[in-house]
């Protein structure tokens, strides 16, 4: 994808599902704009991309407990998350999305829509289901500080919908079926987490390899389940940014099938957004308004 970010010549054939690869087209974008198109280079940018976005993600994570009043070393639980790391070992745009989103509701919290928006839409460019946190900043918003901002300032926040709808319609006169393939199946809530603990107790009395499967991810699914009730509980008691984003993925978590949790190359991806916002969510308190002179007396809004 990197080679050929705009899809303007032949799909490579061994490209899984590329209707679907090619709609998360930030990571392969920035990574070929490094690379100033040559092919050759193209690994190595992508590398390096993951890496920054990491850097940045991780310094904008520090900012964003700084702006809640809380230390900023809590950000380094952030750059050694699983996910995260999965991210840059397997080239994936995860990372990057991250970085993209964490900034997002750091310009939010600043006062300034239009950066923030900006930032949540090349979230959601990048990998799809980043989209949820600009809905979950917008019910955030209107459930805590709708009298903060008038309501006009919240029509930037549309960009990280509409820009993803433009490229998927964008891709559809590129590549067949762009609207029709997907990433992940969903189940009713729990049904998939259930349907995954099952599976991985039938693996435990199956080959050795699968064995190891069964015995590694039965605790892990329970270790996150765990950490996940335990953001819940702290979002609803406490509500915050960082929280009501957390609810957003927490939900996401309880209606993944099976496919998307049996094995942990995949839930450290998916997961990533939930394991990278709990420290955030833990860490965060009720805040001033947006925009407020305590707060914000030396920035200016966008």
């Amino acid at each position: 994808m990197a080679h050929d970010p705009l899809a303007r010549g032949q799909v490579p054939g061994i490209l899984e599902l590329p209707a679907y690869r090619y709609q998360h087209a930030g990571y392969p974008f920035l990574s070929w704009i490094l690379a100033l198109g040559r092919p050759g280079l193209i690994a190595w940018t992508m590398i390096v991309v993951n890496l920054l976005a990491v850097l940045m993600g991780t310094y904008g994570a520090a900012r964003f407990l700084e702006a809640e009043g809380r230390r900023a070393r809590w950000a380094v639980v952030y750059g050694l998350s699983p996910g995260l790391i999965a991210a840059v070992a397997l080239d994936t745009s995860e990372a990057l999305a991250m970085a993209f989103c964490v900034w997002g509701l750091l310009a939010y919290r600043r006062g300034r829509p239009v950066a923030s928006a900006l930032w949540l839409a090349g979230a959601s460019l990048t990998k799809e289901i980043f989209v949820l946190v600009a809905l979950a900043l917008l019910v955030y918003h209107l459930w805590q500080r709708r009298n903060a901002w008038p309501m006009h300032r919240l029509l930037p926040y549309l960009l990280p919908f509409f820009v993803p709808a433009v490229w998927s319609q964008y891709l559809r006169t590129r590549i067949p079926g762009t609207a029709l393939q997907g990433g992940f199946s969903l189940a009713p809530p729990f049904v998939g987490i259930l349907r995954t603990l099952r599976m991985a107790a039938d693996h435990a009395f199956g080959s050795p390899d699968q064995m190891q499967l069964a015995f590694g991810q039965i605790p892990l699914l329970a270790a996150l389940l765990a950490l996940s009730a335990l953001g819940v509980v702290r979002a609803l008691r406490h509500p915050s940014l960082a929280g009501t984003v957390f609810l957003a993925f927490a939900a996401l978590f309880t209606l993944l099938d099976w496919w998307a949790l049996l094995y942990p190359k995949d839930l450290w991806r998916i997961l990533a957004p939930l394991l990278v916002l709990l420290p955030l969510a833990l860490a965060s308190e009720k805040s001033p308004a947006v925009g407020s002179p305590q707060e914000y007396a030396t920035s200016s809004a966008v």
